[in-house]
């Protein structure tokens, strides 16, 4: 048999993972009412892990409750949530899958009727794509933000995760407190590279001397599209900075909510993957490349071109998550039809849903 690119082991942290497909952080918005693993959580991803990825970053997981991103975004900030998550965590390292957990702070783009609180941000810049001004942190509220992320990062290890997944990107607080466009404080944690970058470093710094066994990974943003924002040479200054401070694996996204028709129009154009090939110039770990990638001779195809050195795969292993293990017997595979409704808040619904398959 044909020795595939995504099908060669990797190692991130010593740890060796069996293949380099990723089943990236996707929303579903099917949490319990206050953040809770459910049921169907536990059923989608032990299918998506059987199917075969060697990788699955649970969705975006809120550090506290003023951190969420929609009204039923995963929880995990108290130890009550631990059951639930080892229970996620168990089903998905039994299929020999690499179990990692995105955590974030949804910052400024908050939603109120999501939340229930005014969103909070370093400098109080209005989302216009959500219209309402955020409130300015404090120095004691960024310093306790900081203990939020790391305590996180502590539950996520004790629920078994092999790692936690800094979200740094799209717009949300920590991707704003990086980004000049977003953050116009005169204090510790604005002005210079490093000031913006310093609760990232603190968080990173926190988590290694807590639980430095965990592997820390990033999604950053290759391009903002919008002025003053995290673009490439930005990147080349901050990205060193993190692999520096001890982040294990690098995934590169791109778009904050207010260019988001520039964002899915470049992710249309395979953009994406021209951004983490250049970051993969700038760093020393493994990369991940994302954006519409629908089956695994696409994959494929970035992989052997150096794009990145993994790949996920989202709505393709949402429409059909035996994908992998069909590919290799050369059985007929349920392919996305690029419907849209896994981008359910775009369309007005509250779940994520597939036409392709009942969920």
């Amino acid at each position: 048999m044909e020795k595939f690119k995504w099908n060669i082991p990797i190692e991130i942290g010593g740890h060796r993972i069996k293949n380099r497909i990723v089943f990236p952080p996707i929303n579903t918005n099917w949490a319990g009412e206050n953040g809770e693993i459910t049921d169907k959580i536990i059923n989608f991803y032990r299918e998506t892990a059987a199917g075969g990825c060697g990788m699955i970053v649970v969705s975006g997981t809120a550090v506290s409750p003023d951190a969420k991103s929609t009204d039923r975004s995963l929880c995990l900030y108290d130890e009550k949530y631990l059951s639930g998550f080892m229970r996620l965590t168990k089903c998905i390292k039994k299929e020999d899958c690499f179990a990692a957990i995105q955590l974030m702070h949804v910052g400024g783009q908050g939603n109120p009727d999501f939340t229930g609180r005014i969103p909070l941000s370093p400098s109080g810049i209005k989302c216009m794509a959500i219209g309402i001004e955020p409130a300015v942190l404090s120095i004691y509220e960024i310093a306790d933000i900081q203990k939020k992320f790391i305590n996180s990062a502590k539950l996520a290890y004790s629920a078994g995760f092999h790692a936690v997944e800094l979200h740094l990107a799209h717009g949300y607080l920590l991707h704003e407190f990086l980004s000049e466009h977003t953050n116009k404080r005169n204090d510790i944690y604005g002005g210079n590279i490093l000031n913006r970058a310093r609760l990232v470093l603190d968080i990173i710094k926190g988590i290694r001397a807590e639980v430095p066994i965990i592997i820390i990974g990033a999604r950053v943003s290759g391009e903002d599209f919008v002025k003053d924002g995290i673009n490439e040479s930005i990147n080349r200054e901050l990205l060193p900075m993190f692999q520096d401070a001890g982040i294990g694996y690098f995934s590169v996204t791109a778009g904050i909510y207010d260019s988001s028709r520039a964002k899915h129009e470049a992710m249309s154009q395979g953009l994406f993957f021209a951004y983490a090939k250049g970051i993969k110039d700038m760093i020393d770990r493994p990369v991940m490349g994302v954006g519409k990638v629908l089956d695994l001779i696409t994959a494929e195809d970035h992989l052997r071109k150096g794009d990145c050195d993994m790949v996920a795969i989202g709505r393709g292993l949402i429409a059909d998550p035996m994908m992998i293990k069909k590919f290799l017997n050369s059985n007929k595979i349920n392919r996305c039809i690029e419907c849209d409704q896994c981008r359910f808040l775009r369309h007005g619904s509250k779940y994520l849903t597939c036409s392709v398959r009942e969920l």
